[in-house]
């Protein structure tokens, strides 16, 4: 037993917490292990017959004492349960992990073949060696065509082909043990059914008696199988590449040989189920559904009832629906099941044409089911009567709990059904848009920069995911998670030459010219088929899938022979200009038989699309745009007015960009005009702030027709809008001639500061002074005039108020970007190349009033970030630096802090105060006729 493969992991159960439930046991006999040089006890049933669990012998000395060789104790209050404090990332690879963890699961011989299963057709140990044989050049998939035993799921989940799923007679429920699909680890044995007792005796399953211990490992088993799949996608990202036709044309043509360095990997498909683009790809078609067939007239949605009889009839005594959440799943999979052949077979709420329906988890557990139902012209709900024949309601109710619902089906399936009438397609929305939303999370980190961050869609579907155990099995079992009737076919749409093309890794780009040359897309062989039959031309391109069926392997069209089908173009964002005008010619034109045909209107060949459906009316000129620009330039502010601009190149897509320009320059450019005299640099300017919201919102200047921006101008620096805004700041006639109002301590401190600009000398100072005498009006005059020569001053207070009282005035939180919680080495939120950075470079003087106020922690923050962002070591980063408050005002707040505490954060405890040059204001400039009371303040 020394050698046995779980012997580390059993020494550590001393560390677990108790959370496990058997039968009453015996324990066989007691082995030591030299390793761990501790002692184990091997538990078996009471007849000697079967091996229960293996566990230290100290903790059955805890709870029992004595010698317990021999004995039989029931352990019925006996649990056990692993800590979460790290809980590990399964590798797909490697399953005997999964044996370490559930030791009381798989406590067995080191082939890890399960005691409690013999009709397991294969081990872990298999599945491990076929795993171990997949390298990264290898397809699991491939793998699972070799050896079907060898896949996760199959492992797990294994289904008999003949095994059909158990119908519900005569829509009573299940009266027969719910074992409807065959699962080697979670099945029960229906050999094993007392038929004297309606309950039945699982004695050959350990796992189903796991509890919650059973609910995690239902958990892990989901999250096993599905990075089985998301490890293929990952590994297989650099085999398949896609790119458009002429894209790879171009790149022969320039002599690009291998397709291996062409375009951009494929990431997270569609065909992953409850993936983000599968989730936005079924909103589409639910919505097609609505626009072919109206409105939804019915929203149902079915929750699980756990007390079920079927699931009561299974559990054990002192069992919970929860702890068996493979029953769950199977019997809700079961009720569903009858309740669509209620709805769409048995018609029992009338005639229903197309329906949508989507499986819903919620983190406490329970499933339940939503549906949306539109009914045939014939069973249409028009007036209340209609809608009392079907809901049972009464609005208001006096009993706020009860939901609209229907009588017989609530009596057929004992369980909270809702059925609701629908007015809208708001309700499509909500299931789509609420129910595939995706995964709760529980953690969020955010990266401070994204730029250079390569987006891994499979990693972040994986992350900080809430998984259910009722939603692990179901998707362990395969149950579908929605549904749509009828199908929907999305058809793709492409500019000419411009059809999606797949290839590999190593494939010569002449090879793949050649063979997509010849190769039809859906679109180019829609053209063909009504070039060839006069009957195809009187249908839309999407109404095409009604009467004709895609032959994906021969890429033509065929007539349709069976059921029907809904087609749906692919979407078209406006920004995408032509791809987006062609997808609108494509929903108002039928029988067009070449591209030429949408590109010509009343006759006339025009050489876009957008002009095409300009002349055919279908969208609305640049007039309303031009409009909206003219009422905004009555009370907008140009800044305003450019924003607005660029939102407009982005979201409504003018036709004419460059006449847009042309005639609302003079009202864009209004403020530059005033500034400077220069009509380059104006022009210049204003484009710059239009690139700036652009490419806030991943755009370019050079992507619309714009004039250019004139390269011989140095505007660098002034591309960035903080340093705009500093720059356009008016100077106040008052403020630049306040020099001569100033008295002789103003005088003095403002002769010290403009000494050390004029000068160019490093300088910190601190203007002190009682409230009156005057701080705020030495700070307006110093940076009135240092404005007025072209340079850049910076006006911070600590708090808004006094930040309000200077011109172009910040807090210092704001411009510093000062972290709320503060330490000894804290760092100010700037990067070195944003706009508060070059500011910072640029500023002559930053004044900072009520610095009194402030932690030191939140000034020596500036001061390091200012040495870093400006490369010098001196303080504030060689910066003339005015600091002013009065420390007999109020000081830094402390949360509950003593005197000492505070005093401590104050400026004057900072090594920075030693550098610090003071600058007394005696004079009360506010009490100047009460000399009492301004000795008193001094």
């Amino acid at each position: 037993m020394n050698d046995h493969i779980y012997v580390d992991t059993f020494s550590l159960l001393l560390n677990y917490h108790l959370w496990y439930v058997l039968t009453p046991v015996r324990v066989d006999f007691i082995w030591r292990d030299s390793r761990a040089n501790k002692l184990f006890m091997v538990l078996i049933d009471q007849n000697r017959e079967k091996l229960l669990a293996v566990v230290p012998q100290q903790m059955m000395r805890f709870i029992y004492g004595g010698n317990l060789l021999g004995g039989v104790f029931s352990l019925n209050h006996f649990q056990i349960k692993p800590t979460y404090a790290e809980y590990p990332r399964y590798c797909w690879k490697n399953h005997q992990r999964e044996a370490k963890l559930f030791p009381l699961l798989w406590c067995t011989d080191v082939n890890c073949v399960h005691f409690i299963s013999p009709r397991w057709a294969c081990s872990m140990r298999t599945v491990d060696k076929g795993n171990e044989n997949c390298d990264d050049s290898q397809n699991p998939i491939d793998i699972e065509k070799e050896n079907r035993k060898r896949y996760n799921r199959n492992y797990y989940a294994r289904k008999k082909e003949k095994n059909k799923m158990r119908r519900i007679a005569n829509g009573e429920g299940c009266s027969q043990p719910t074992t409807l699909t065959s699962c080697p680890t979670m099945e029960t044995n229906e050999t094993n059914i007392n038929e004297d007792s309606s309950v039945s005796v699982i004695s050959d399953n350990v796992i189903l008696m796991g509890g919650r211990l059973f609910q995690q490992f239902a958990v892990d088993t989901y999250i096993k199988i599905e990075t089985t799949r998301l490890v293929f996608v990952e590994k297989n990202q650099t085999k398949i590449r896609a790119d458009l036709y002429q894209g790879v044309v171009d790149c022969f043509n320039a002599g690009e040989a291998q397709a291996s360095r062409v375009r951009q990997r494929v990431v997270l498909p569609t065909s992953f189920i409850g993936g983000p683009r599968d989730m936005r790809r079924r909103f589409l078609d639910a919505m097609a559904l609505v626009q072919d067939d109206g409105r939804p007239d019915i929203f149902l949605t079915m929750t699980c009832n756990p007390k079920w009889k079927e699931i009561d009839d299974e559990l054990l005594p002192g069992q919970s629906a929860q702890d068996r959440p493979d029953l769950v799943a199977r019997v809700f999979h079961a009720k569903l099941e009858d309740l669509k052949v209620q709805l769409f077979q048995r018609h029992i709420i009338g005639v229903v044409g197309s329906y949508v329906y989507v499986i819903e988890f919620q983190k406490h557990g329970l499933p339940h089911a939503h549906f949306l139902l539109i009914m045939t012209p014939g069973y249409k709900m028009n007036n209340p009567d209609d809608y009392d024949k079907l809901v049972c309601a009464e609005i208001p109710d006096p009993i706020r709990c009860v939901a609209p619902y229907n009588p017989k089906l609530l009596m057929m399936f004992n369980c909270h059904i809702n059925v609701e009438v629908c007015s809208s397609i708001k309700s499509v929305k909500y299931l789509f848009k609420y129910v595939y939303k995706g995964h709760d999370k529980q953690v969020i980190h955010i990266d401070k920069d994204q730029e250079n961050v390569v987006i891994n869609e499979i990693r972040k579907f994986q992350d900080t995911r809430y998984v259910s155990p009722p939603e692990a099995l179901w998707r362990v079992f395969s149950f579908p998670l929605s549904k749509i009737h009828p199908c929907v076919m999305a058809l793709q749409i492409h500019l000419p030459n411009q059809q999606l093309v797949r290839f590999k890794d190593g494939d010569r780009m002449e090879d793949i010219v050649d063979r997509e040359k010849e190769k039809n897309s859906m679109l180019t062989t829609f053209f063909k088929k009504n070039k060839e039959y006069s009957n195809a031309r009187k249908y839309l391109y999407k109404d095409f899938p009604k009467h004709f069926t895609w032959n994906r392997n021969n890429h033509c069209w065929r007539t349709r022979e069976h059921k029907s089908m809904i087609g749906r173009l692919v979407y078209a964002n406006p920004a995408e200009g032509e791809r987006y005008y062609l997808r609108l010619l494509l929903c108002h034109i039928t029988g067009p038989t070449c591209f030429e045909d949408l590109y010509t209107a009343n006759g006339v060949l025009h050489p876009t699309f957008r002009k095409a459906a300009l002349e055919r009316g279908l969208i609305e000129t640049d007039d309303n745009l031009s409009q909206c620009l003219v009422e905004a330039s009555l009370f907008q502010f140009p800044n305003a007015l450019r924003r607005l601009f660029a939102t407009m190149l982005i979201f409504c897509e003018p036709g004419n960009v460059r006449k847009l320009w042309d005639d609302h320059y003079d009202s864009l450019s209004e403020d530059y005009r005033k500034q400077y005299g220069c009509a380059e640099r104006v022009k210049n300017m204003v484009l710059i702030d239009i690139r700036v919201f652009l490419e806030s919102m991943s755009r370019k200047l050079s992507d619309y027709d714009l004039p250019n921006i004139s390269a011989h101008i140095d505007l660098q620096s002034r591309g960035y809008r903080e340093v705009q805004e500093e720059y356009s700041i008016n100077v106040e006639y008052e403020d630049l001639h306040a020099r001569d109002s100033l008295n002789p301590d103003q005088k003095f401190a403002y002769d010290e500061i403009m000494r050390h600009e004029d000068q160019n000398i490093t300088g910190v100072f601190f203007i002190d002074g009682p409230g009156g005498t005057g701080k705020t009006f030495l700070y307006k005059a110093l940076l009135a005039n240092i404005r007025a020569r072209g340079l850049i001053a910076l006006a911070t207070a600590t708090s808004g108020v006094a930040a309000n009282n200077m011109p172009g005035g910040r807090t210092a939180h704001s411009r510093f970007g000062i972290p709320l919680n503060l330490d000894n080495n804290s760092m100010c939120k700037i990067t070195k190349q944003s706009g508060k950075a070059q500011i910072l470079r640029e500023a002559k003087v930053i004044i900072w009033d009520e610095a009194a106020m402030a932690k030191r922690q939140a000034i020596e923050a500036v001061d390091r970030t200012m040495q870093d962002i400006t490369d010098e070591k001196l303080p504030f980063g060689g910066k003339i630096m005015v600091m002013g408050g009065d420390f007999r005002q109020v000081l830094p707040v402390v949360r509950r802090g003593t005197r000492a505490q505070i005093v401590d954060t104050s400026l004057r405890m900072s090594p920075l105060w030693a550098s610090v040059k003071r600058l007394r204001l005696n004079i009360n400039m506010r009490a100047v006729n009460d000399p009492w009371f301004s000795d008193f303040l001094l």
